[in-house]
C-alpha cells in the first residue's frame, strides 16, 4: 500500500522536465552520455561532490531512455516507492505492529517535504542512500542468529551502494550502534553476544566506507562547498533554528521551496533561545533511559543523526533543502507508528477520533504533495515559485534571469541578475548571466569583463569558458577563440561535444584539417550516432 501511495501521490513527475541542477547535474557528466562511459564515473567527482552511483544510474536511464525526463522520473518514482516499502518494513521489525508501520509509512510515502527529493532528479542520490540505509537496517534486524552467504552478499552490496551514493550514509554505523542497543538487544543479554552480531557488521560498512573515503580524498579536494555566513557565530546560532524548522516542516511545511531561506545574521534572539530549549529537550528524552521507550529513543536518534551532515556544520552550497529530510524522516515516521500502536488501547471513541485526524492530516499531505509536484514542472514554473514564497532568494532571480535569456530578452534577463547581484553581490553565476544579457546587447567588452570575472572565482567551470570562447569568436578574434578552447574548455572537459564541434570549425577556418578532424573523431566516440561529425569528417577525408 505505501509503495503505491508513494508512486501515485507523485505520479505529475512523470510530466514534469529536467530543471534546476539537471542540466549541469546531468547533462554536464559526459560520461553518462558515452558508451561504455560507466567506468569513468567510477573514478571522476562533479561540484566538490563524488556519488559515482548516482550517475551510474543515470548511465542505465540514458541506455533505456536517452535524455528524456520521462524515463529519469519514472526511477526516480520507482525508488520512492521502494524507500517507502522499506520505511514500512522497517518499522514493522521494530514495532511488530501492522497498522502503526501502514501509518508510518503511508505519512512517509504522502509526506509533500518529499517532493524535491523524488521530482528533482539531480537528487538521485538521496533517494538510492535511503534505499540501501533501510535496506541495511531492515536486513540486520530480520536476520537471525546464523547468517549465511546471502546475508553478507546483501549487506555488502548496500553497504557500497550506500556511501557511495550519498555522504549520509557515513552516519550509519551510529545508527546501527544505537539500534542494537534500544531495539534489538535482548534483556539480559550478554555484551559478548552482541559485540558477535554487530561488530561484523561494522567491519564490512567500514571497509566499504574506507574505499569511498580514499578515492573521495584522491578525486575530491575538499569536503566544503562555501564558507559560513557570519562566521563560527552565524553556525551556532543557526544551528538550532534549521533543526526546529524541519522538525515543523513535517508537522505540516507551511513553506516549500526549491531555495529556502537562512537568517545567519539574525544572532541570539529569541527564536534562537526557543530553537534551543526544544533541542535542548529532544536531548533529554534521548539520554534518559525512562524518559521514553527504546524504539522512540531510536526514531529521535535517527532523525538527528541523518541530519547532522546537513545542518550547515560542514559548509555547503544550501544550508536548507527540504529533500536534507528524505532520510531522517524515517525515524519520525517510527514515532509516528508507535503512537498509532498506542492508540488501539484506548477507548473506541477516543480511537474513532484519532483515527479520522490520522486520515485528515494523510489526506492533506497527499494534497499538498500533489500540488507541489506540478511546481517542478519547469524551470519558469520552479523560479517563479520560488521568488514568490522567498524573494530573497538570489538564486531565484538568477535562474530567471538565465531562463530570459534563453529566450533572448536581453534587458529583462540584465534586469533579473542585477536583483540576484542586489542580493549577492559575490554569486559568479550572476556575473554569467549578465555578461551574457550584455553581449546579446551588444556590448561584448562589459559582457567580457563580467565572464572574466566570474572565471577568476570558479576557474574550472568549462561551460563558462566556453561563452568566452564563443564572445570572441564572434568578435572576430578566432585565434583567441581557439586557443580558449584548446587551452582552457576542452583540457576541463576532454567530452564536451558542442565545444569539440565549435573549436573544429574554428581549427578548419584555419587551415587546420587534421586538427578538426581530431576533433571530430573524438566527438564520434562520445556520440557515435553525431551526424554533423560524421558528415564532416567523411567530407574531410574524401578531400585528401
Amino acid at each position: 500500500m505505501a509503495g503505491l501511495a508513494a508512486f501515485a501521490v507523485q505520479a505529475r513527475a512523470l510530466l514534469c522536465g529536467f530543471v534546476y541542477d539537471d542540466h549541469v547535474d546531468i547533462r554536464a557528466v559526459d560520461a553518462v552520455f558515452t558508451a561504455g562511459g560507466w567506468k569513468d564515473l567510477l573514478f571522476s567527482g562533479s561540484a566538490e561532490l563524488y556519488r559515482p552511483a548516482k550517475y551510474l544510474s543515470y548511465h542505465l536511464d540514458w541506455l533505456v531512455w536517452g535524455w528524456r525526463p520521462f524515463g529519469f522520473h519514472a526511477t526516480s518514482l520507482l525508488l520512492h516507492a521502494i524507500v517507502a516499502v522499506l520505511v514500512w518494513r522497517l518499522l514493522y521489525r521494530v514495532l511488530r505492529g501492522r497498522a502503526g508501520a501502514t501509518a508510518g509509512a503511508l505519512w512517509f510515502a504522502l509526506h509533500p517535504v518529499h517532493v524535491e527529493a523524488v521530482t528533482w532528479v539531480s537528487a538521485r542520490g538521496s533517494l538510492l542512500c535511503a534505499a540501501a540505509v533501510l535496506g541495511l537496517a531492515w536486513l540486520y534486524l530480520s536476520a537471525g542468529r546464523r547468517r549465511g552467504g546471502w546475508f553478507w552478499a546483501g549487506w555488502t552490496v548496500l553497504s557500497g551502494l550506500a556511501v557511495f551514493s550519498r555522504e549520509d550514509a557515513l552516519m550509519f554505523p551510529a545508527a546501527l550502534i544505537v539500534m542494537e542497543l534500544w531495539v534489538r538487544r535482548e534483556r539480559g543479554e550478554r555484551p559478548r553476544a552482541v559485540a558477535r552480531r554487530l561488530v561484523p557488521c561494522l567491519a564490512v560498512f567500514g571497509l566499504a566506507a574506507g574505499v569511498y573515503l580514499l578515492q573521495r580524498f584522491r578525486i575530491v579536494d575538499s569536503v566544503s562547498q562555501g564558507a559560513w555566513p557570519h562566521g563560527v557565530t552565524g553556525l551556532v546560532s543557526t544551528l538550532p533554528v534549521i533543526l526546529v524548522r524541519y522538525l515543523g516542516n513535517l508537522v505540516y511545511p507551511v513553506t516549500l521551496a526549491a531555495d529556502l531561506p537562512v537568517d545567519y545574521a539574525a544572532g541570539f534572539g529569541w527564536m534562537f533561545s526557543l530553537a534551543t530549549l526544544v533541542a535542548a529537550g529532544l536531548g533529554v528524552l534521548i539520554l534518559m533511559p525512562r524518559a521514553l521507550p527504546g524504539p522512540l529513543r531510536f526514531g529521535l536518534v535517527w532523525f538527528v543523526i541523518f541530519l547532522i551532515p546537513v545542518l550547515g556544520i560542514v559548509p555547503i552550497n544550501q544550508p536548507m533543502a527540504d529533500r536534507f529530510l528524505y532520510l531522517p524522516s524515517a525515524g519520525i515516521a517510527l514515532l509516528l507508528a508507535w503512537a498509532v500502536r498506542r492508540v488501539g488501547r484506548v477507548r473506541v471513541w477516543v480511537r474513532v477520533l484519532c483515527w479520522a485526524a490520522l486520515a485528515l492530516w494523510l489526506a492533506a499531505l497527499a494534497g499538498r504533495t500533489w500540488a507541489y509536484t506540478g511546481v517542478w514542472r519547469t524551470d519558469r514554473s520552479l523560479w517563479t515559485h520560488v521568488r514568490t514564497v522567498n524573494p530573497a532568494s538570489y538564486r531565484a532571480w538568477n535562474n530567471l534571469a538565465v531562463l530570459a535569456n534563453n529566450r533572448g530578452d536581453w534587458a529583462e534577463a540584465a534586469a533579473l541578475a542585477r536583483q540576484a547581484l542586489e542580493r549577492r553581490p559575490d554569486y559568479p553565476s550572476a556575473w554569467i548571466a549578465l555578461g551574457y544579457a550584455l553581449a546579446g546587447m551588444g556590448e561584448p567588452d562589459e559582457a567580457e569583463s563580467w565572464y572574466r570575472r566570474a572565471l577568476s572565482a570558479v576557474p574550472g567551470n568549462a561551460v563558462w569558458w566556453r561563452l568566452l570562447a564563443d564572445l570572441k569568436a564572434r568578435q572576430g578574434e578566432r585565434e583567441e577563440a581557439r586557443a580558449l578552447y584548446e587551452t582552457r574548455v576542452l583540457r576541463l572537459r576532454p567530452g564536451f561535444v558542442a565545444a569539440r564541434l565549435e573549436a573544429a570549425d574554428l581549427a578548419l577556418e584555419q587551415g587546420d584539417v587534421d586538427g578538426a578532424k581530431a576533433h571530430w573523431r573524438v566527438v564520434l566516440e562520445a556520440e557515435p550516432g553525431n551526424r554533423v561529425a560524421r558528415h564532416n569528417l567523411r567530407v574531410a577525408e574524401r578531400g585528401k
